[in-house]
């Protein structure tokens, strides 16, 4: 069992967690260190707390929750005799006992409702940390600016399906702004009140209609153009909600059509768009430059989630650098060091991240692409000059190969259709082609010295449109027993058939018990299973714990 709940600050056994019992420090440390408080508010009665209290311990014999609960500070109170910072807490009449996510100024963000449902606080400190960076500054900004901190933190709400209190922040918000006298304030916050109103009162055919024709009244009526393509966007997603996909989509282009074009608005339009199917014409346009004038550099961390900061290297001169996620439009930087914060979602996944740099005519000159959260020891090639879709005449074509730690690259092939053009042994990988007239494929073959090779194909000059499929080597693990049950060794492919489509197909055996395998886990990270959430990790790492037993054999994780 894990101490916890005594003295001023526990430390829990086994490399767990520390709750202080300071709620008024836990603020302070809160703001200084950029995080939340999680705050485990304990009534006055001392009967009544020991499930409870039993229930917090038990539920950090979890690893995962311990894990999650490092993100965050914490902190144990007892609402038996509150002063200060603690009784400020409690006046705001919190149903005891209780656990509540609290930002640097101490206004309650989320609680949680259920103390002694392991799998659900596992999925609310989840949700906590993936909207750490926008809490962070909803907190920072009520310090400063408390009528633009409710809109953010109402913002968020929303999305953790808050809507009566997000409702609640914005109506907040709204009276702090008349008082304030800013009235095109007022106006978007206004906006989403009749936006949240309309969520609430979905089951209400009247009261969610009366909503949504207030919130149309708004939108028409208005004189600013952001808050025009803001409520165009709520918009959007009501029209989603209702089924009128068409309705939808109008109303999402018509926010594209107001807001500026690296605006909040635009991308969620250009999102939703995406997400429904629509064709999208990406701000900044792509490319038709050839020469290769920037890296992509991550974090430096072996899993990336959440909102992190990429940085574009650029050489002169570059005037800008587009991001893109996964190929859809994220974020501009017009200065260096020229860099954006982007939300990669949790929990980690393979990502990638395409930079575009441009010349002060707005010309893109370039770009590179990186991903995350992959196996660090990938063995690919990729094409990573000419970037265009159209070639013709004498052009520099670049490739790039990632070569896992101690193997050796022996030659990278360039193919241009079926006809070798160059057979290259070291970087930079580059060769000057003069290239036919018409369709035709481009290819780039790396071998390493073990004789694993890795390719990337682009096509240029198509008439129609053309799929990019990578086709690799399908490997898959048999075993073979016989009626007693025992394993038969010594089986070749000679044993086997094996058909695709109907006509067989050559394969390779190894036979070889000892061999080391590469163990793939995919997890379903869906909604359906969010209360779940604790139960899935504890049986996947239980089961890569089992499965794996040897240094050499490997595992990858993917969530979809």
């Amino acid at each position: 069992m894990i101490a916890l709940l005594s003295g001023p600050a526990v430390r829990a056994e086994d490399g767990g967690v520390s709750w202080s019992t300071d709620l008024g420090a836990a603020l302070e440390r809160a703001r200084a260190e950029k995080k939340l408080v999680v705050a485990y508010v304990r009534s006055g009665c001392g009967p009544c707390m020991v499930k409870p209290d039993r229930a917090m311990a038990e539920a950090e014999t979890h690893a995962p929750i311990v894990h999650l609960e490092r993100n965050f500070v914490l902190v144990r109170v007892d609402a038996a005799r509150p002063e200060g910072a603690v009784k400020a807490l409690v006046d705001k009449d919190l149903k005891l006992p209780t656990v509540a996510a609290l930002d640097a100024r101490g206004e309650v963000i989320s609680v949680f409702p259920k103390i002694g449902e392991p799998n659900l606080y596992t999925t609310w400190l989840t949700d906590l940390r993936a909207e750490m960076a926008p809490l962070v500054r909803s907190g920072e900004k009520r310090f400063t600016d408390p009528a633009e901190a409710d809109l953010m933190l109402g913002d968020v709400q929303m999305r953790f399906g808050m809507m009566r209190e997000a409702l609640a922040r914005f109506t907040k918000a709204r009276d702090r702004f008349e008082k304030a006298g800013r009235p095109e304030r007022v106006e978007f916050a206004r906006m989403y009140i009749e936006f949240s109103r309309y969520l609430v009162m979905r089951n209400d055919r009247a009261s969610r209609d009366r909503a949504l024709i207030d919130l149309m009244r708004l939108v028409n009526n208005t004189k600013s153009q952001d808050n025009a393509a803001d409520g165009w966007v709520a918009i959007g997603v009501i029209r989603y909600l209702e089924r009128d996909r068409n309705g939808s989509a109008k109303a999402y282009r018509r926010a594209l059509e107001l807001a500026k074009p690296n605006s909040e608005a635009a991308a969620a339009a250009r999102s939703a768009l995406r997400s429904m199917g629509e064709t999208v014409i990406e701000v900044p346009a792509e490319p038709s430059a050839t020469a290769t004038t920037i890296r992509v550099v991550p974090p430096p961390r072996a899993s990336i989630t959440g909102r992190a900061t990429f940085v574009a290297v650029t050489a002169p001169p570059v005037a800008k650098v587009a991001f893109f996620l996964d190929g859809a439009y994220a974020a501009v930087s017009t200065k260096p060091p020229f860099q954006a914060r982007i939300d990669v979602g949790s929990p980690p996944r393979l990502r990638t991240i395409k930079g575009i740099a441009y010349d002060r005519g707005g010309t893109a000159i370039g770009e590179a692409v990186t991903t995350i959260n992959d196996q660090i020891d990938v063995f690919r090639v990729a094409i990573i000059s000419p970037v265009t879709e159209t070639l013709s005449g004498t052009t520099m074509i670049e490739a790039d190969a990632q070569v896992p730690e101690g193997s050796r690259l022996t030659a990278l092939e360039l193919f241009w259709n079926d006809a070798k053009v160059a057979t290259l042994e070291k970087p930079p990988f580059r060769h000057e082609l003069r290239v036919p007239d018409g369709f035709g494929y481009l290819r780039a073959v790396a071998t390493l010295e073990d004789g694993r090779s890795a390719e990337d194909t682009r096509t240029y000059n198509s008439s129609g449109f053309v799929a990019n499929v990578e086709v690799a080597a399908v490997n898959f693990a048999a075993t073979v027993v016989d009626r007693a049950g025992d394993r038969i060794p010594n089986l070749g492919a000679k044993d086997f058939v094996v058909k695709d489509e109907g006509h067989p197909v050559e394969v390779t055996v190894r036979d070889n018990p000892e061999e080391p395998v590469t163990i793939g886990l995919a997890i379903d990270a869906s909604a359906s299973m969010r209360p779940l959430l604790l139960d899935m990790l504890e049986t996947g790492d239980l089961f890569l714990r089992t499965m794996v037993t040897s240094q050499r054999e490997k595992a990858f994780v993917v969530a979809f």
